[in-house]
């Protein structure tokens, strides 16, 4: 090879490949190299280059070459300071190799069981499943890992990409799932409470009972808050009134549903006006006729549910009810077969 970082190169090429050896620690290597350059020049462009990277603790380290050898001694206070003052010299024009010689030193005392404790929770956020088939046995100033591994560690970081992208594909596969279940039951739901739609108008009524009843002890804890002796009277009074009306409603579910009905044709005829009110204001816009269309198509709904009342009252919320379960359970369905469709063929 043409140079020491050439050859550094083709080593960690080796290293990311699975089912590899490791060939020793790496600390001298030597290379051929044709382009002959003075030892001083070579030292020269060394401190300088120790210099400009932040990194290295220039003040700390000693540089000398000899016949294009370099080699690196003193202390740091970390191993990543150790193998940046080699990376920033190893690239060097004219240099056969690299002695590492830097001694580890912490500044501050280091326990062997700290030590151990950390390198195995590294171990675990980036290896992955194969940190629980790597040992770590720290004594004195000296770390051992034992094991074995698929492939070295640097291939781990395109795998954890990889782990992310399937862990994404399946929970979006899983929700597509679940969304499929939901239209499944909304549409039996609806067809139900076409089938039966006072059964369903009545069960509404209670619903909406219950939650006038919760509602009203709600604002009587709200009173609680009132600062002032006639605002939590008023409070009090109303969620008391809230609370009454509703179990009256829960317990009397033909009375509310009678006055659901009323109040839902009610709804329905405002609606229809204001949509031809909306009409007549965008009439010169282009398809503006659907406007007016579903306008008159929502006053004649409110018509025939209000006309009949309270008769319509045994059909028209159920029926209601269960045409929107229908139309929203459908709508679901086909959305979400199609997104996990596209999930599958993404796969």
């Amino acid at each position: 090879m043409d140079s020491y970082a050439e050859k550094s190169a083709a080593e960690q090429a080796a290293k990311r490949g699975s089912w590899c050896e490791s060939a020793g620690d790496g600390d001298r290597s030597e290379i051929a190299w044709h382009e002959q350059r003075t030892d001083a020049d070579i030292a020269r462009e060394a401190e300088n280059a120790l210099s400009w990277d932040t990194s290295v603790q220039e003040d700390r380290i000693k540089v000398t070459v000899e016949q294009g050898w370099i080699t690196l001694g003193r202390c740091v206070d970390w191993r990543y300071q150790k193998t940046a003052d080699e990376n920033a010299v190893h690239h060097l024009t004219g240099v056969k190799g690299v002695s590492n010689l830097i001694s580890i030193i912490p500044a501050q005392k280091v326990f062997p069981a700290e030590v151990k404790a950390n390198i195995e929770k590294a171990l675990k956020l980036n290896a992955n499943l194969e940190a629980q088939r790597i040992t770590v046995t720290a004594t004195g100033s000296k770390v051992t890992l034992r094991g074995n591994v698929l492939r070295w560690s640097i291939s781990h970081l395109k795998g954890e990409e990889n782990m992310k992208e399937q862990s994404t594909a399946n929970v979006l596969k899983e929700v597509a799932g679940m969304s499929i279940g939901v239209a499944v039951l909304m549409i039996i739901l609806g067809f139900l409470a076409v089938a039966l739609p006072l059964a369903t108008g009545i069960g509404i009524s209670i619903l909406v009972g219950w939650i006038i009843v919760f509602s009203g002890f709600a604002y009587m804890a709200y009173a609680f808050a009132a600062k002032g002796a006639g605002a939590f009277l008023w409070r009090m009074l109303i969620g008391i009134v809230y609370v009454v009306g509703g179990l009256y409603l829960a317990f009397h579910p033909t009375l509310a549903l009678e006055s659901l009905t009323l109040v839902v044709a009610a709804v329905f005829i405002a609606e229809g006006v204001l949509q031809m009110i909306v009409f007549f204001q965008f009439r010169s816009l282009p398809s503006s006729g659907w406007i007016l269309f579903d306008g008159i198509m929502t006053i004649i709904l409110g018509i025939l549910i209000g006309y009949p009342w309270p008769f319509s009252s045994a059909w028209a919320i159920g029926t209601l009810v269960g045409i929107n379960l229908l139309i929203s359970g459908f709508t679901r369905l086909l959305y979400s077969t199609e997104a996990r469709k596209m999930l599958k063929e993404a796969a």
